[in-house]
This record gives structure tokens, C-alpha cells and sequence, in this order.
């Protein structure tokens, strides 16, 4: 970076996201199986973060988290089926205009259910102005369907979801911007589908022919779904039957690359989906495979274009994926609990040219809140002292010190700490709903139980419940007390007043 800033020259950011990829899916991650030679080589010519957490483990409120540097329950983007989260937050985008930045995004939004809201806008069109002053718009609103639409800033289609894979096309899209904006500065937020749960496109029908190949490959493949499922069309099965032996929509050539047979399934699933996991983890490594060549070609991108000596390479995901750990069938292929597969997720900076260490791992623990003020602080604006994040530029220039700190977790009904060794989490047992004016006014008996204590370091699969262990109360008691301290500093006043926790401290 120094060598940027002698030159007066501006730092470019290429903020790579995508969506459901858990931490553990990756080789330089440890899971030699993936095949992820591009990451790999991110990390070792860059700095990977080993307790990355996702601050709210659900696409839309992180999603919009990253656009505004807040808490869920300060954002009030609360879960997919939230409303949007509305213009009157100071975005990302804000800061890099004022800046003299040239803004894109590219590929899936997600902030919130807007779509459904205004049905004038269909098909994941996303309006202008609803895109948080993004100057270059090249995205859809997106979820789930595999080959989303792809937009322009006027609303003309320029991607249908067919001819390439939809991560191609919106790389090659980042690739345009970059050259059109020639020696301006610029950030480009490159947003991949994939591997979240995929699902086929509008136009597939998911009719009676459907449902029965399904159940014949339940019962041949002995994937071990309850028979009544196929019987009664439960939509759930769009999650619970791995998709790609059903429809063509992962590319063969990256599925061909596994033996899905030799795949380790972890230990934390139920012995009776092992074999239904395996499948499932089978398009799940296919698709990052997929998405790794997409980093390759960015790589070179950058190489041949001079910017690999002046761009910051971010790549992280929203959260993870729990791919029936700890399983029921509603929470197969899903994340918000307060588990690791749900809420670690790779991170990795890169910037030769810019003084981002080289092959260093740190264990600073990073949430999503964190990346707002990092961000600006690369590119030398001053950080809102009202963010709950903070810079952890120093984590990954220089001498990528480690810093020891809390990070703070959040999803109803549940909330979570973190120091990065030791994981504790909470779960409301209060009735959803206002607060009623009587609780405000006078104490309420406590109305929240502990879910557990994990040890992070010893236990990545959350197979050993700790709260009860005696030797540990010290760590319970100091987990406990941050926890609340950050609830109360951060005004999530809902969960604390619902919950009873402190309450008296509020008023």
C-alpha cells in the first residue's frame, strides 16, 4: 500500500462474494478433498482469516449488513423475508463516491424481500432507486434458481440464465467494468451465486414426473427420505434431494472431477443422511471447484491488465452451510443456527502490490460488520465512529498483527459471542411480538436458556456441549457478561428487554 499512496495513486477494490460457502470447503482451509488451486494459491500469496464469522448467518440481513456496516438489529433487516432495508442508510456505495470511486455491483443483491413488495418490478429487475447509489448496476435481486437474470442498469436482460454457467458471465462483466473505467478508481462487488442450495429455473415444473424420480432414486440410492414426502409434494424436498441428479444444472465436467464415493462426509450427520450428505456435498464441491476457475480467471485478468499490482482481492461468503449437521429434515440444507458450518466462512485479502502479507494466516476473529470500516480504511477515509465494526486493516498489511477481541452474533431467536478459542451462544424464550409497555416499566423473570458452549480450537463440529463443565464457568461467566455489554452497546433493546437480561442497566 505504501507503494500506492508514494504515487498518489488510489488502491481498487474487487470484493468478491459469494453465497453459502462454509469455511471448511476449501483446501488451504484443510479439506484436501476440494480442489481449489486458485484459493489456494490466494492464500499463499495472501492472508487468510481462520475464525471469519458471519455476524447474521442468513442471505438477506448479512447481505445488507455488508452495505451499511450494521448489525442485523440495527439495520432491521432481520431475515429473507424482511423488507428491504431502505434508502436512509449511509452504504457502502456512499463512501466510495464521495471518494471519486467508480461503484459497481455485480451479480446477486439480496437485500431484503423487495421484489415482492413492489410487484411493478418482477423477474429480480432491481430499480434504481434501490440500489443503495451503486453507480453501475449489473445484478438481479437473485435467491435461489440456478441462472438468475442478470440486468443492466436500465433494466434490459444481459444474461438469461442460459449458454455459460451465471458466475462466468457476471466475472466477465466485473472484466468490462474494470477496462471502462481506465485509470479512474474503482470497486467492484462481484457477487456469485453459487454453492448455495441450487433450484432449478422458472420455466422447470416441478410436476408429477418430478416427484416420482425422485422417490425411485430415494429408494435406489437409499438416501433414506420418508416415502410420504414424495407422496405429498413437500416443497421441501427442492432442498432435501440433491438437485443436480434430478436436473442438469451443475456442469458435468466439475462434478466428473469427484468420486463421490471417496467424499468424507463429517462427523456431526446423522448416520441415516450419510449417504444423502455425500451427494449433497458432491454438487456442493463441484460448484466451488467451479467457482474457483472463476478466481483463476481473475487472477490472470488482473495480470494482464497491470491491476494485480494495484488492486485489493477480497473473497469471503455470507455464511456457511450446515449440510445436515446436527440435522432435522427442515434444517437439512440451511444455516442460521449458531453452529460452525453455519457461521465460519473463508477470508482471504490479497494485493501484492500493496503490502498484503504473504502465506499469513491469522486468527483475529473478523465479522461481517468489520468489512465497512477495513474497506474504508484502505482507501483512506475516515471510519464512522457510530459503526459497530472496526478496522482490521493492520490484520492483513504490514506485519498482519493478531488482536484479541469479541465478535458479536446474531439471529432470532438466538444470539452468540465469540473470542475466536470459544464459542457461547443464548436463545430467547420470549413470545415474539412489541414489548409490551408493562415489561418496559418493571422487571421480568429471565426468559432465555443457554444453548451451549463450544470450544472451537478442539471441537469444529460442535460435537461436545461444554456449559456444564466446571472447570469452564470462568469462561461462561466472561463470555456471558461481553455478550450482554454488546447487546446493550449495540441496542439490540428488543432481545435484552424480551429476554431479561440486565434489563435494569437499560434505563
Amino acid at each position: 500500500m505504501d507503494e500506492i499512496m508514494a504515487s498518489k495513486k488510489s488502491l481498487n477494490v474487487l470484493f468478491i462474494f459469494s453465497d453459502q460457502h462454509r469455511w471448511s470447503a476449501l483446501n488451504c482451509y484443510g479439506n484436501a478433498e476440494v480442489i481449489s488451486p486458485a484459493f489456494d494459491r490466494m492464500a499463499e500469496e495472501g492472508v487468510r482469516f481462520t475464525h471469519a464469522m458471519s455476524s447474521c448467518p442468513v442471505c438477506a440481513p448479512v447481505r445488507t449488513t455488508l452495505q451499511t456496516g450494521l448489525h442485523a438489529h440495527q439495520h432491521n433487516v432481520r431475515g429473507n423475508q424482511s423488507p428491504w432495508v431502505g434508502q436512509h442508510f449511509r452504504s457502502l456505495a456512499d463512501y466510495f463516491n464521495d471518494a471519486g470511486y467508480e461503484t459497481c455491483f455485480i451479480g446477486k443483491a439480496h437485500w431484503g424481500k423487495y421484489m415482492f413488495y413492489d410487484m411493478k418490478w418482477k423477474g429480480g429487475f432491481v430499480p434504481p432507486e434501490r440500489r443503495l447509489r451503486w453507480k453501475h448496476w449489473l445484478s438481479t435481486e437473485g435467491h435461489v434458481q440456478y441462472g438468475e437474470k442478470v440486468y443492466d442498469d436500465a433494466g434490459e436482460v444481459l444474461f438469461d440464465g442460459t449458454g455459460v454457467p451465471e458466475a462466468t458471465f457476471e466475472t466477465g462483466l466485473a472484466f468490462d467494468f474494470i477496462r471502462q473505467c481506465g485509470d479512474k478508481p474503482w470497486i467492484a462487488h462481484l457477487d456469485w451465486g453459487p454453492p448455495h442450495t441450487i433450484q432449478p429455473g422458472p420455466t422447470v415444473k416441478y410436476n408429477d414426473e418430478y416427484y416420482a424420480r425422485g422417490r425411485q432414486l430415494n429408494r435406489d440410492m437409499g438416501f433414506n427420505l420418508p416415502d410420504e414426502l414424495f407422496v405429498e409434494k413437500d416443497p421441501r424436498l427442492k432442498l432435501l434431494m440433491p438437485q443436480s441428479l434430478l436436473f442438469d444444472i451443475v456442469p458435468q465436467r466439475f462434478l466428473d472431477m469427484y468420486d463421490v464415493d471417496s467424499i468424507t462426509v463429517d462427523p456431526n450427520v446423522p448416520e441415516q443422511y450419510r449417504k444423502l450428505a455425500r451427494y449433497h456435498y458432491h454438487e456442493y464441491y463441484a460448484l466451488i471447484t467451479s467457482l474457483d476457475e472463476e478466481l483463476a480467471r481473475i487472477f490472470e485478468f488482473l495480470r494482464q491488465t497491470g491491476h494485480d499490482r494495484d488492486t485489493l482481492v477480497v473473497y469471503t461468503s455470507d455464511h456457511g452451510d450446515r449440510i445436515a449437521a446436527h440435522c432435522t429434515l427442515e434444517k437439512f440444507r440451511t444455516k442460521s443456527s449458531p453452529h460452525q458450518n453455519s457461521l465460519r466462512v473463508p477470508l482471504m485479502f490479497w494485493g501484492p502490490g500493496l503490502g498484503v502479507g504473504q502465506g499469513k494466516v491469522n486468527q483475529t476473529p473478523f465479522s461481517s460488520v468489520d468489512f465497512m470500516p477495513t474497506l474504508l480504511d484502505c482507501i483512506g477515509v475516515p471510519v464512522d465512529v457510530h459503526l459497530p465494526g472496526e478496522s482490521l486493516k493492520n490484520c492483513f498489511m504490514g506485519e498482519c498483527r493478531e488482536m484479541e477481541r469479541h465478535v458479536l452474533l446474531s439471529l432470532d431467536p438466538w444470539r452468540a459471542i465469540t473470542d475466536g478459542r470459544y464459542l457461547y451462544a443464548i436463545r430467547s424464550e420470549a413470545k415474539a411480538g412489541p414489548v409490551p409497555v408493562s415489561t418496559r416499566k418493571h422487571a421480568v423473570p429471565p426468559a432465555w436458556t443457554p444453548i451451549h458452549l463450544i470450544d472451537m480450537q478442539e471441537d469444529p463440529y460442535d460435537m461436545q456441549n461444554l456449559l456444564e463443565k466446571p472447570e469452564l464457568q470462568a469462561v461462561r461467566e466472561r463470555l456471558h457478561t461481553e455478550l450482554v455489554r454488546q447487546l446493550i452497546a449495540t441496542s439490540d433493546h428488543d432481545f435484552v428487554l424480551r429476554t431479561g437480561l440486565k434489563q435494569r442497566e437499560l434505563f
